[in-house]
């Protein structure tokens, strides 16, 4: 009987080691140390439009900017020239179902986000004086996309409003892979 006792002795001093050593973990490790990496692409680079390829593995940032210049969409005038901006190639299975495509779509210029347009602008508008820039902006609630300078048409819900789009409610925010164009 001695030996059980002595067993259950150790077995309890054990779990009250084990317990207050727990506990101490447990109120430690919010003050652990913490490491954050941060991506960032810059593009054009050296003053060249071309396509660039991220040397990191795709992923879905935690915010996104980008503002593209209005007279950029001029390159989108050959055959074959489609794509403004990307952030998968365009030749990538599911491109489109994933990520951010700033394309020419006919006379158009289409901003679509995981398979969902957010902006349409014609193309002699955003390539006029008017349009400054493209913004697009992408948070994990919401993603927005404004041709900054142009505003809706007279037979728009809101007439000189603006031209610019919204979409919320579900995470809309691109994969990212590289920085892709047909731009030359």
């Amino acid at each position: 009987m001695t030996e059980t006792r002595a067993n259950y002795r150790t077995a309890r001093l054990v779990a009250v080691v084990a317990g207050l050593l727990g506990t101490a973990l447990a109120v430690l490790t919010p003050l652990l140390p913490v490491t954050q990496t941060t991506a960032q692409l810059n593009w054009p680079q050296n003053g060249v439009l071309n396509s660039v390829t991220a040397p990191l593995i795709s992923y879905v940032a935690t915010d996104l900017d980008i503002s593209v210049p209005c007279r950029a969409a001029a390159g989108l005038d050959g055959p074959g020239k489609t794509v403004l901006l990307s952030t998968v190639p365009k030749q990538a299975p599911k491109a489109v179902d994933r990520g951010l495509l700033i394309q020419r779509a006919n006379d158009d210029l289409v901003v679509v986000v995981r398979n969902t347009p957010v902006v349409v602008a014609p193309l002699s508008q955003v390539l006029s004086p008017v349009c400054q820039r493209l913004t697009f902006v992408a948070h994990a609630d919401e993603v927005t996309a404004e041709f900054v300078g142009l505003t809706k048409g007279a037979d728009s819900d809101d007439p000189g409003a603006a031209l610019k789009g919204r979409r919320g409610g579900y995470d809309f925010r691109p994969q990212i892979v590289g920085v892709f164009t047909d731009l030359s």
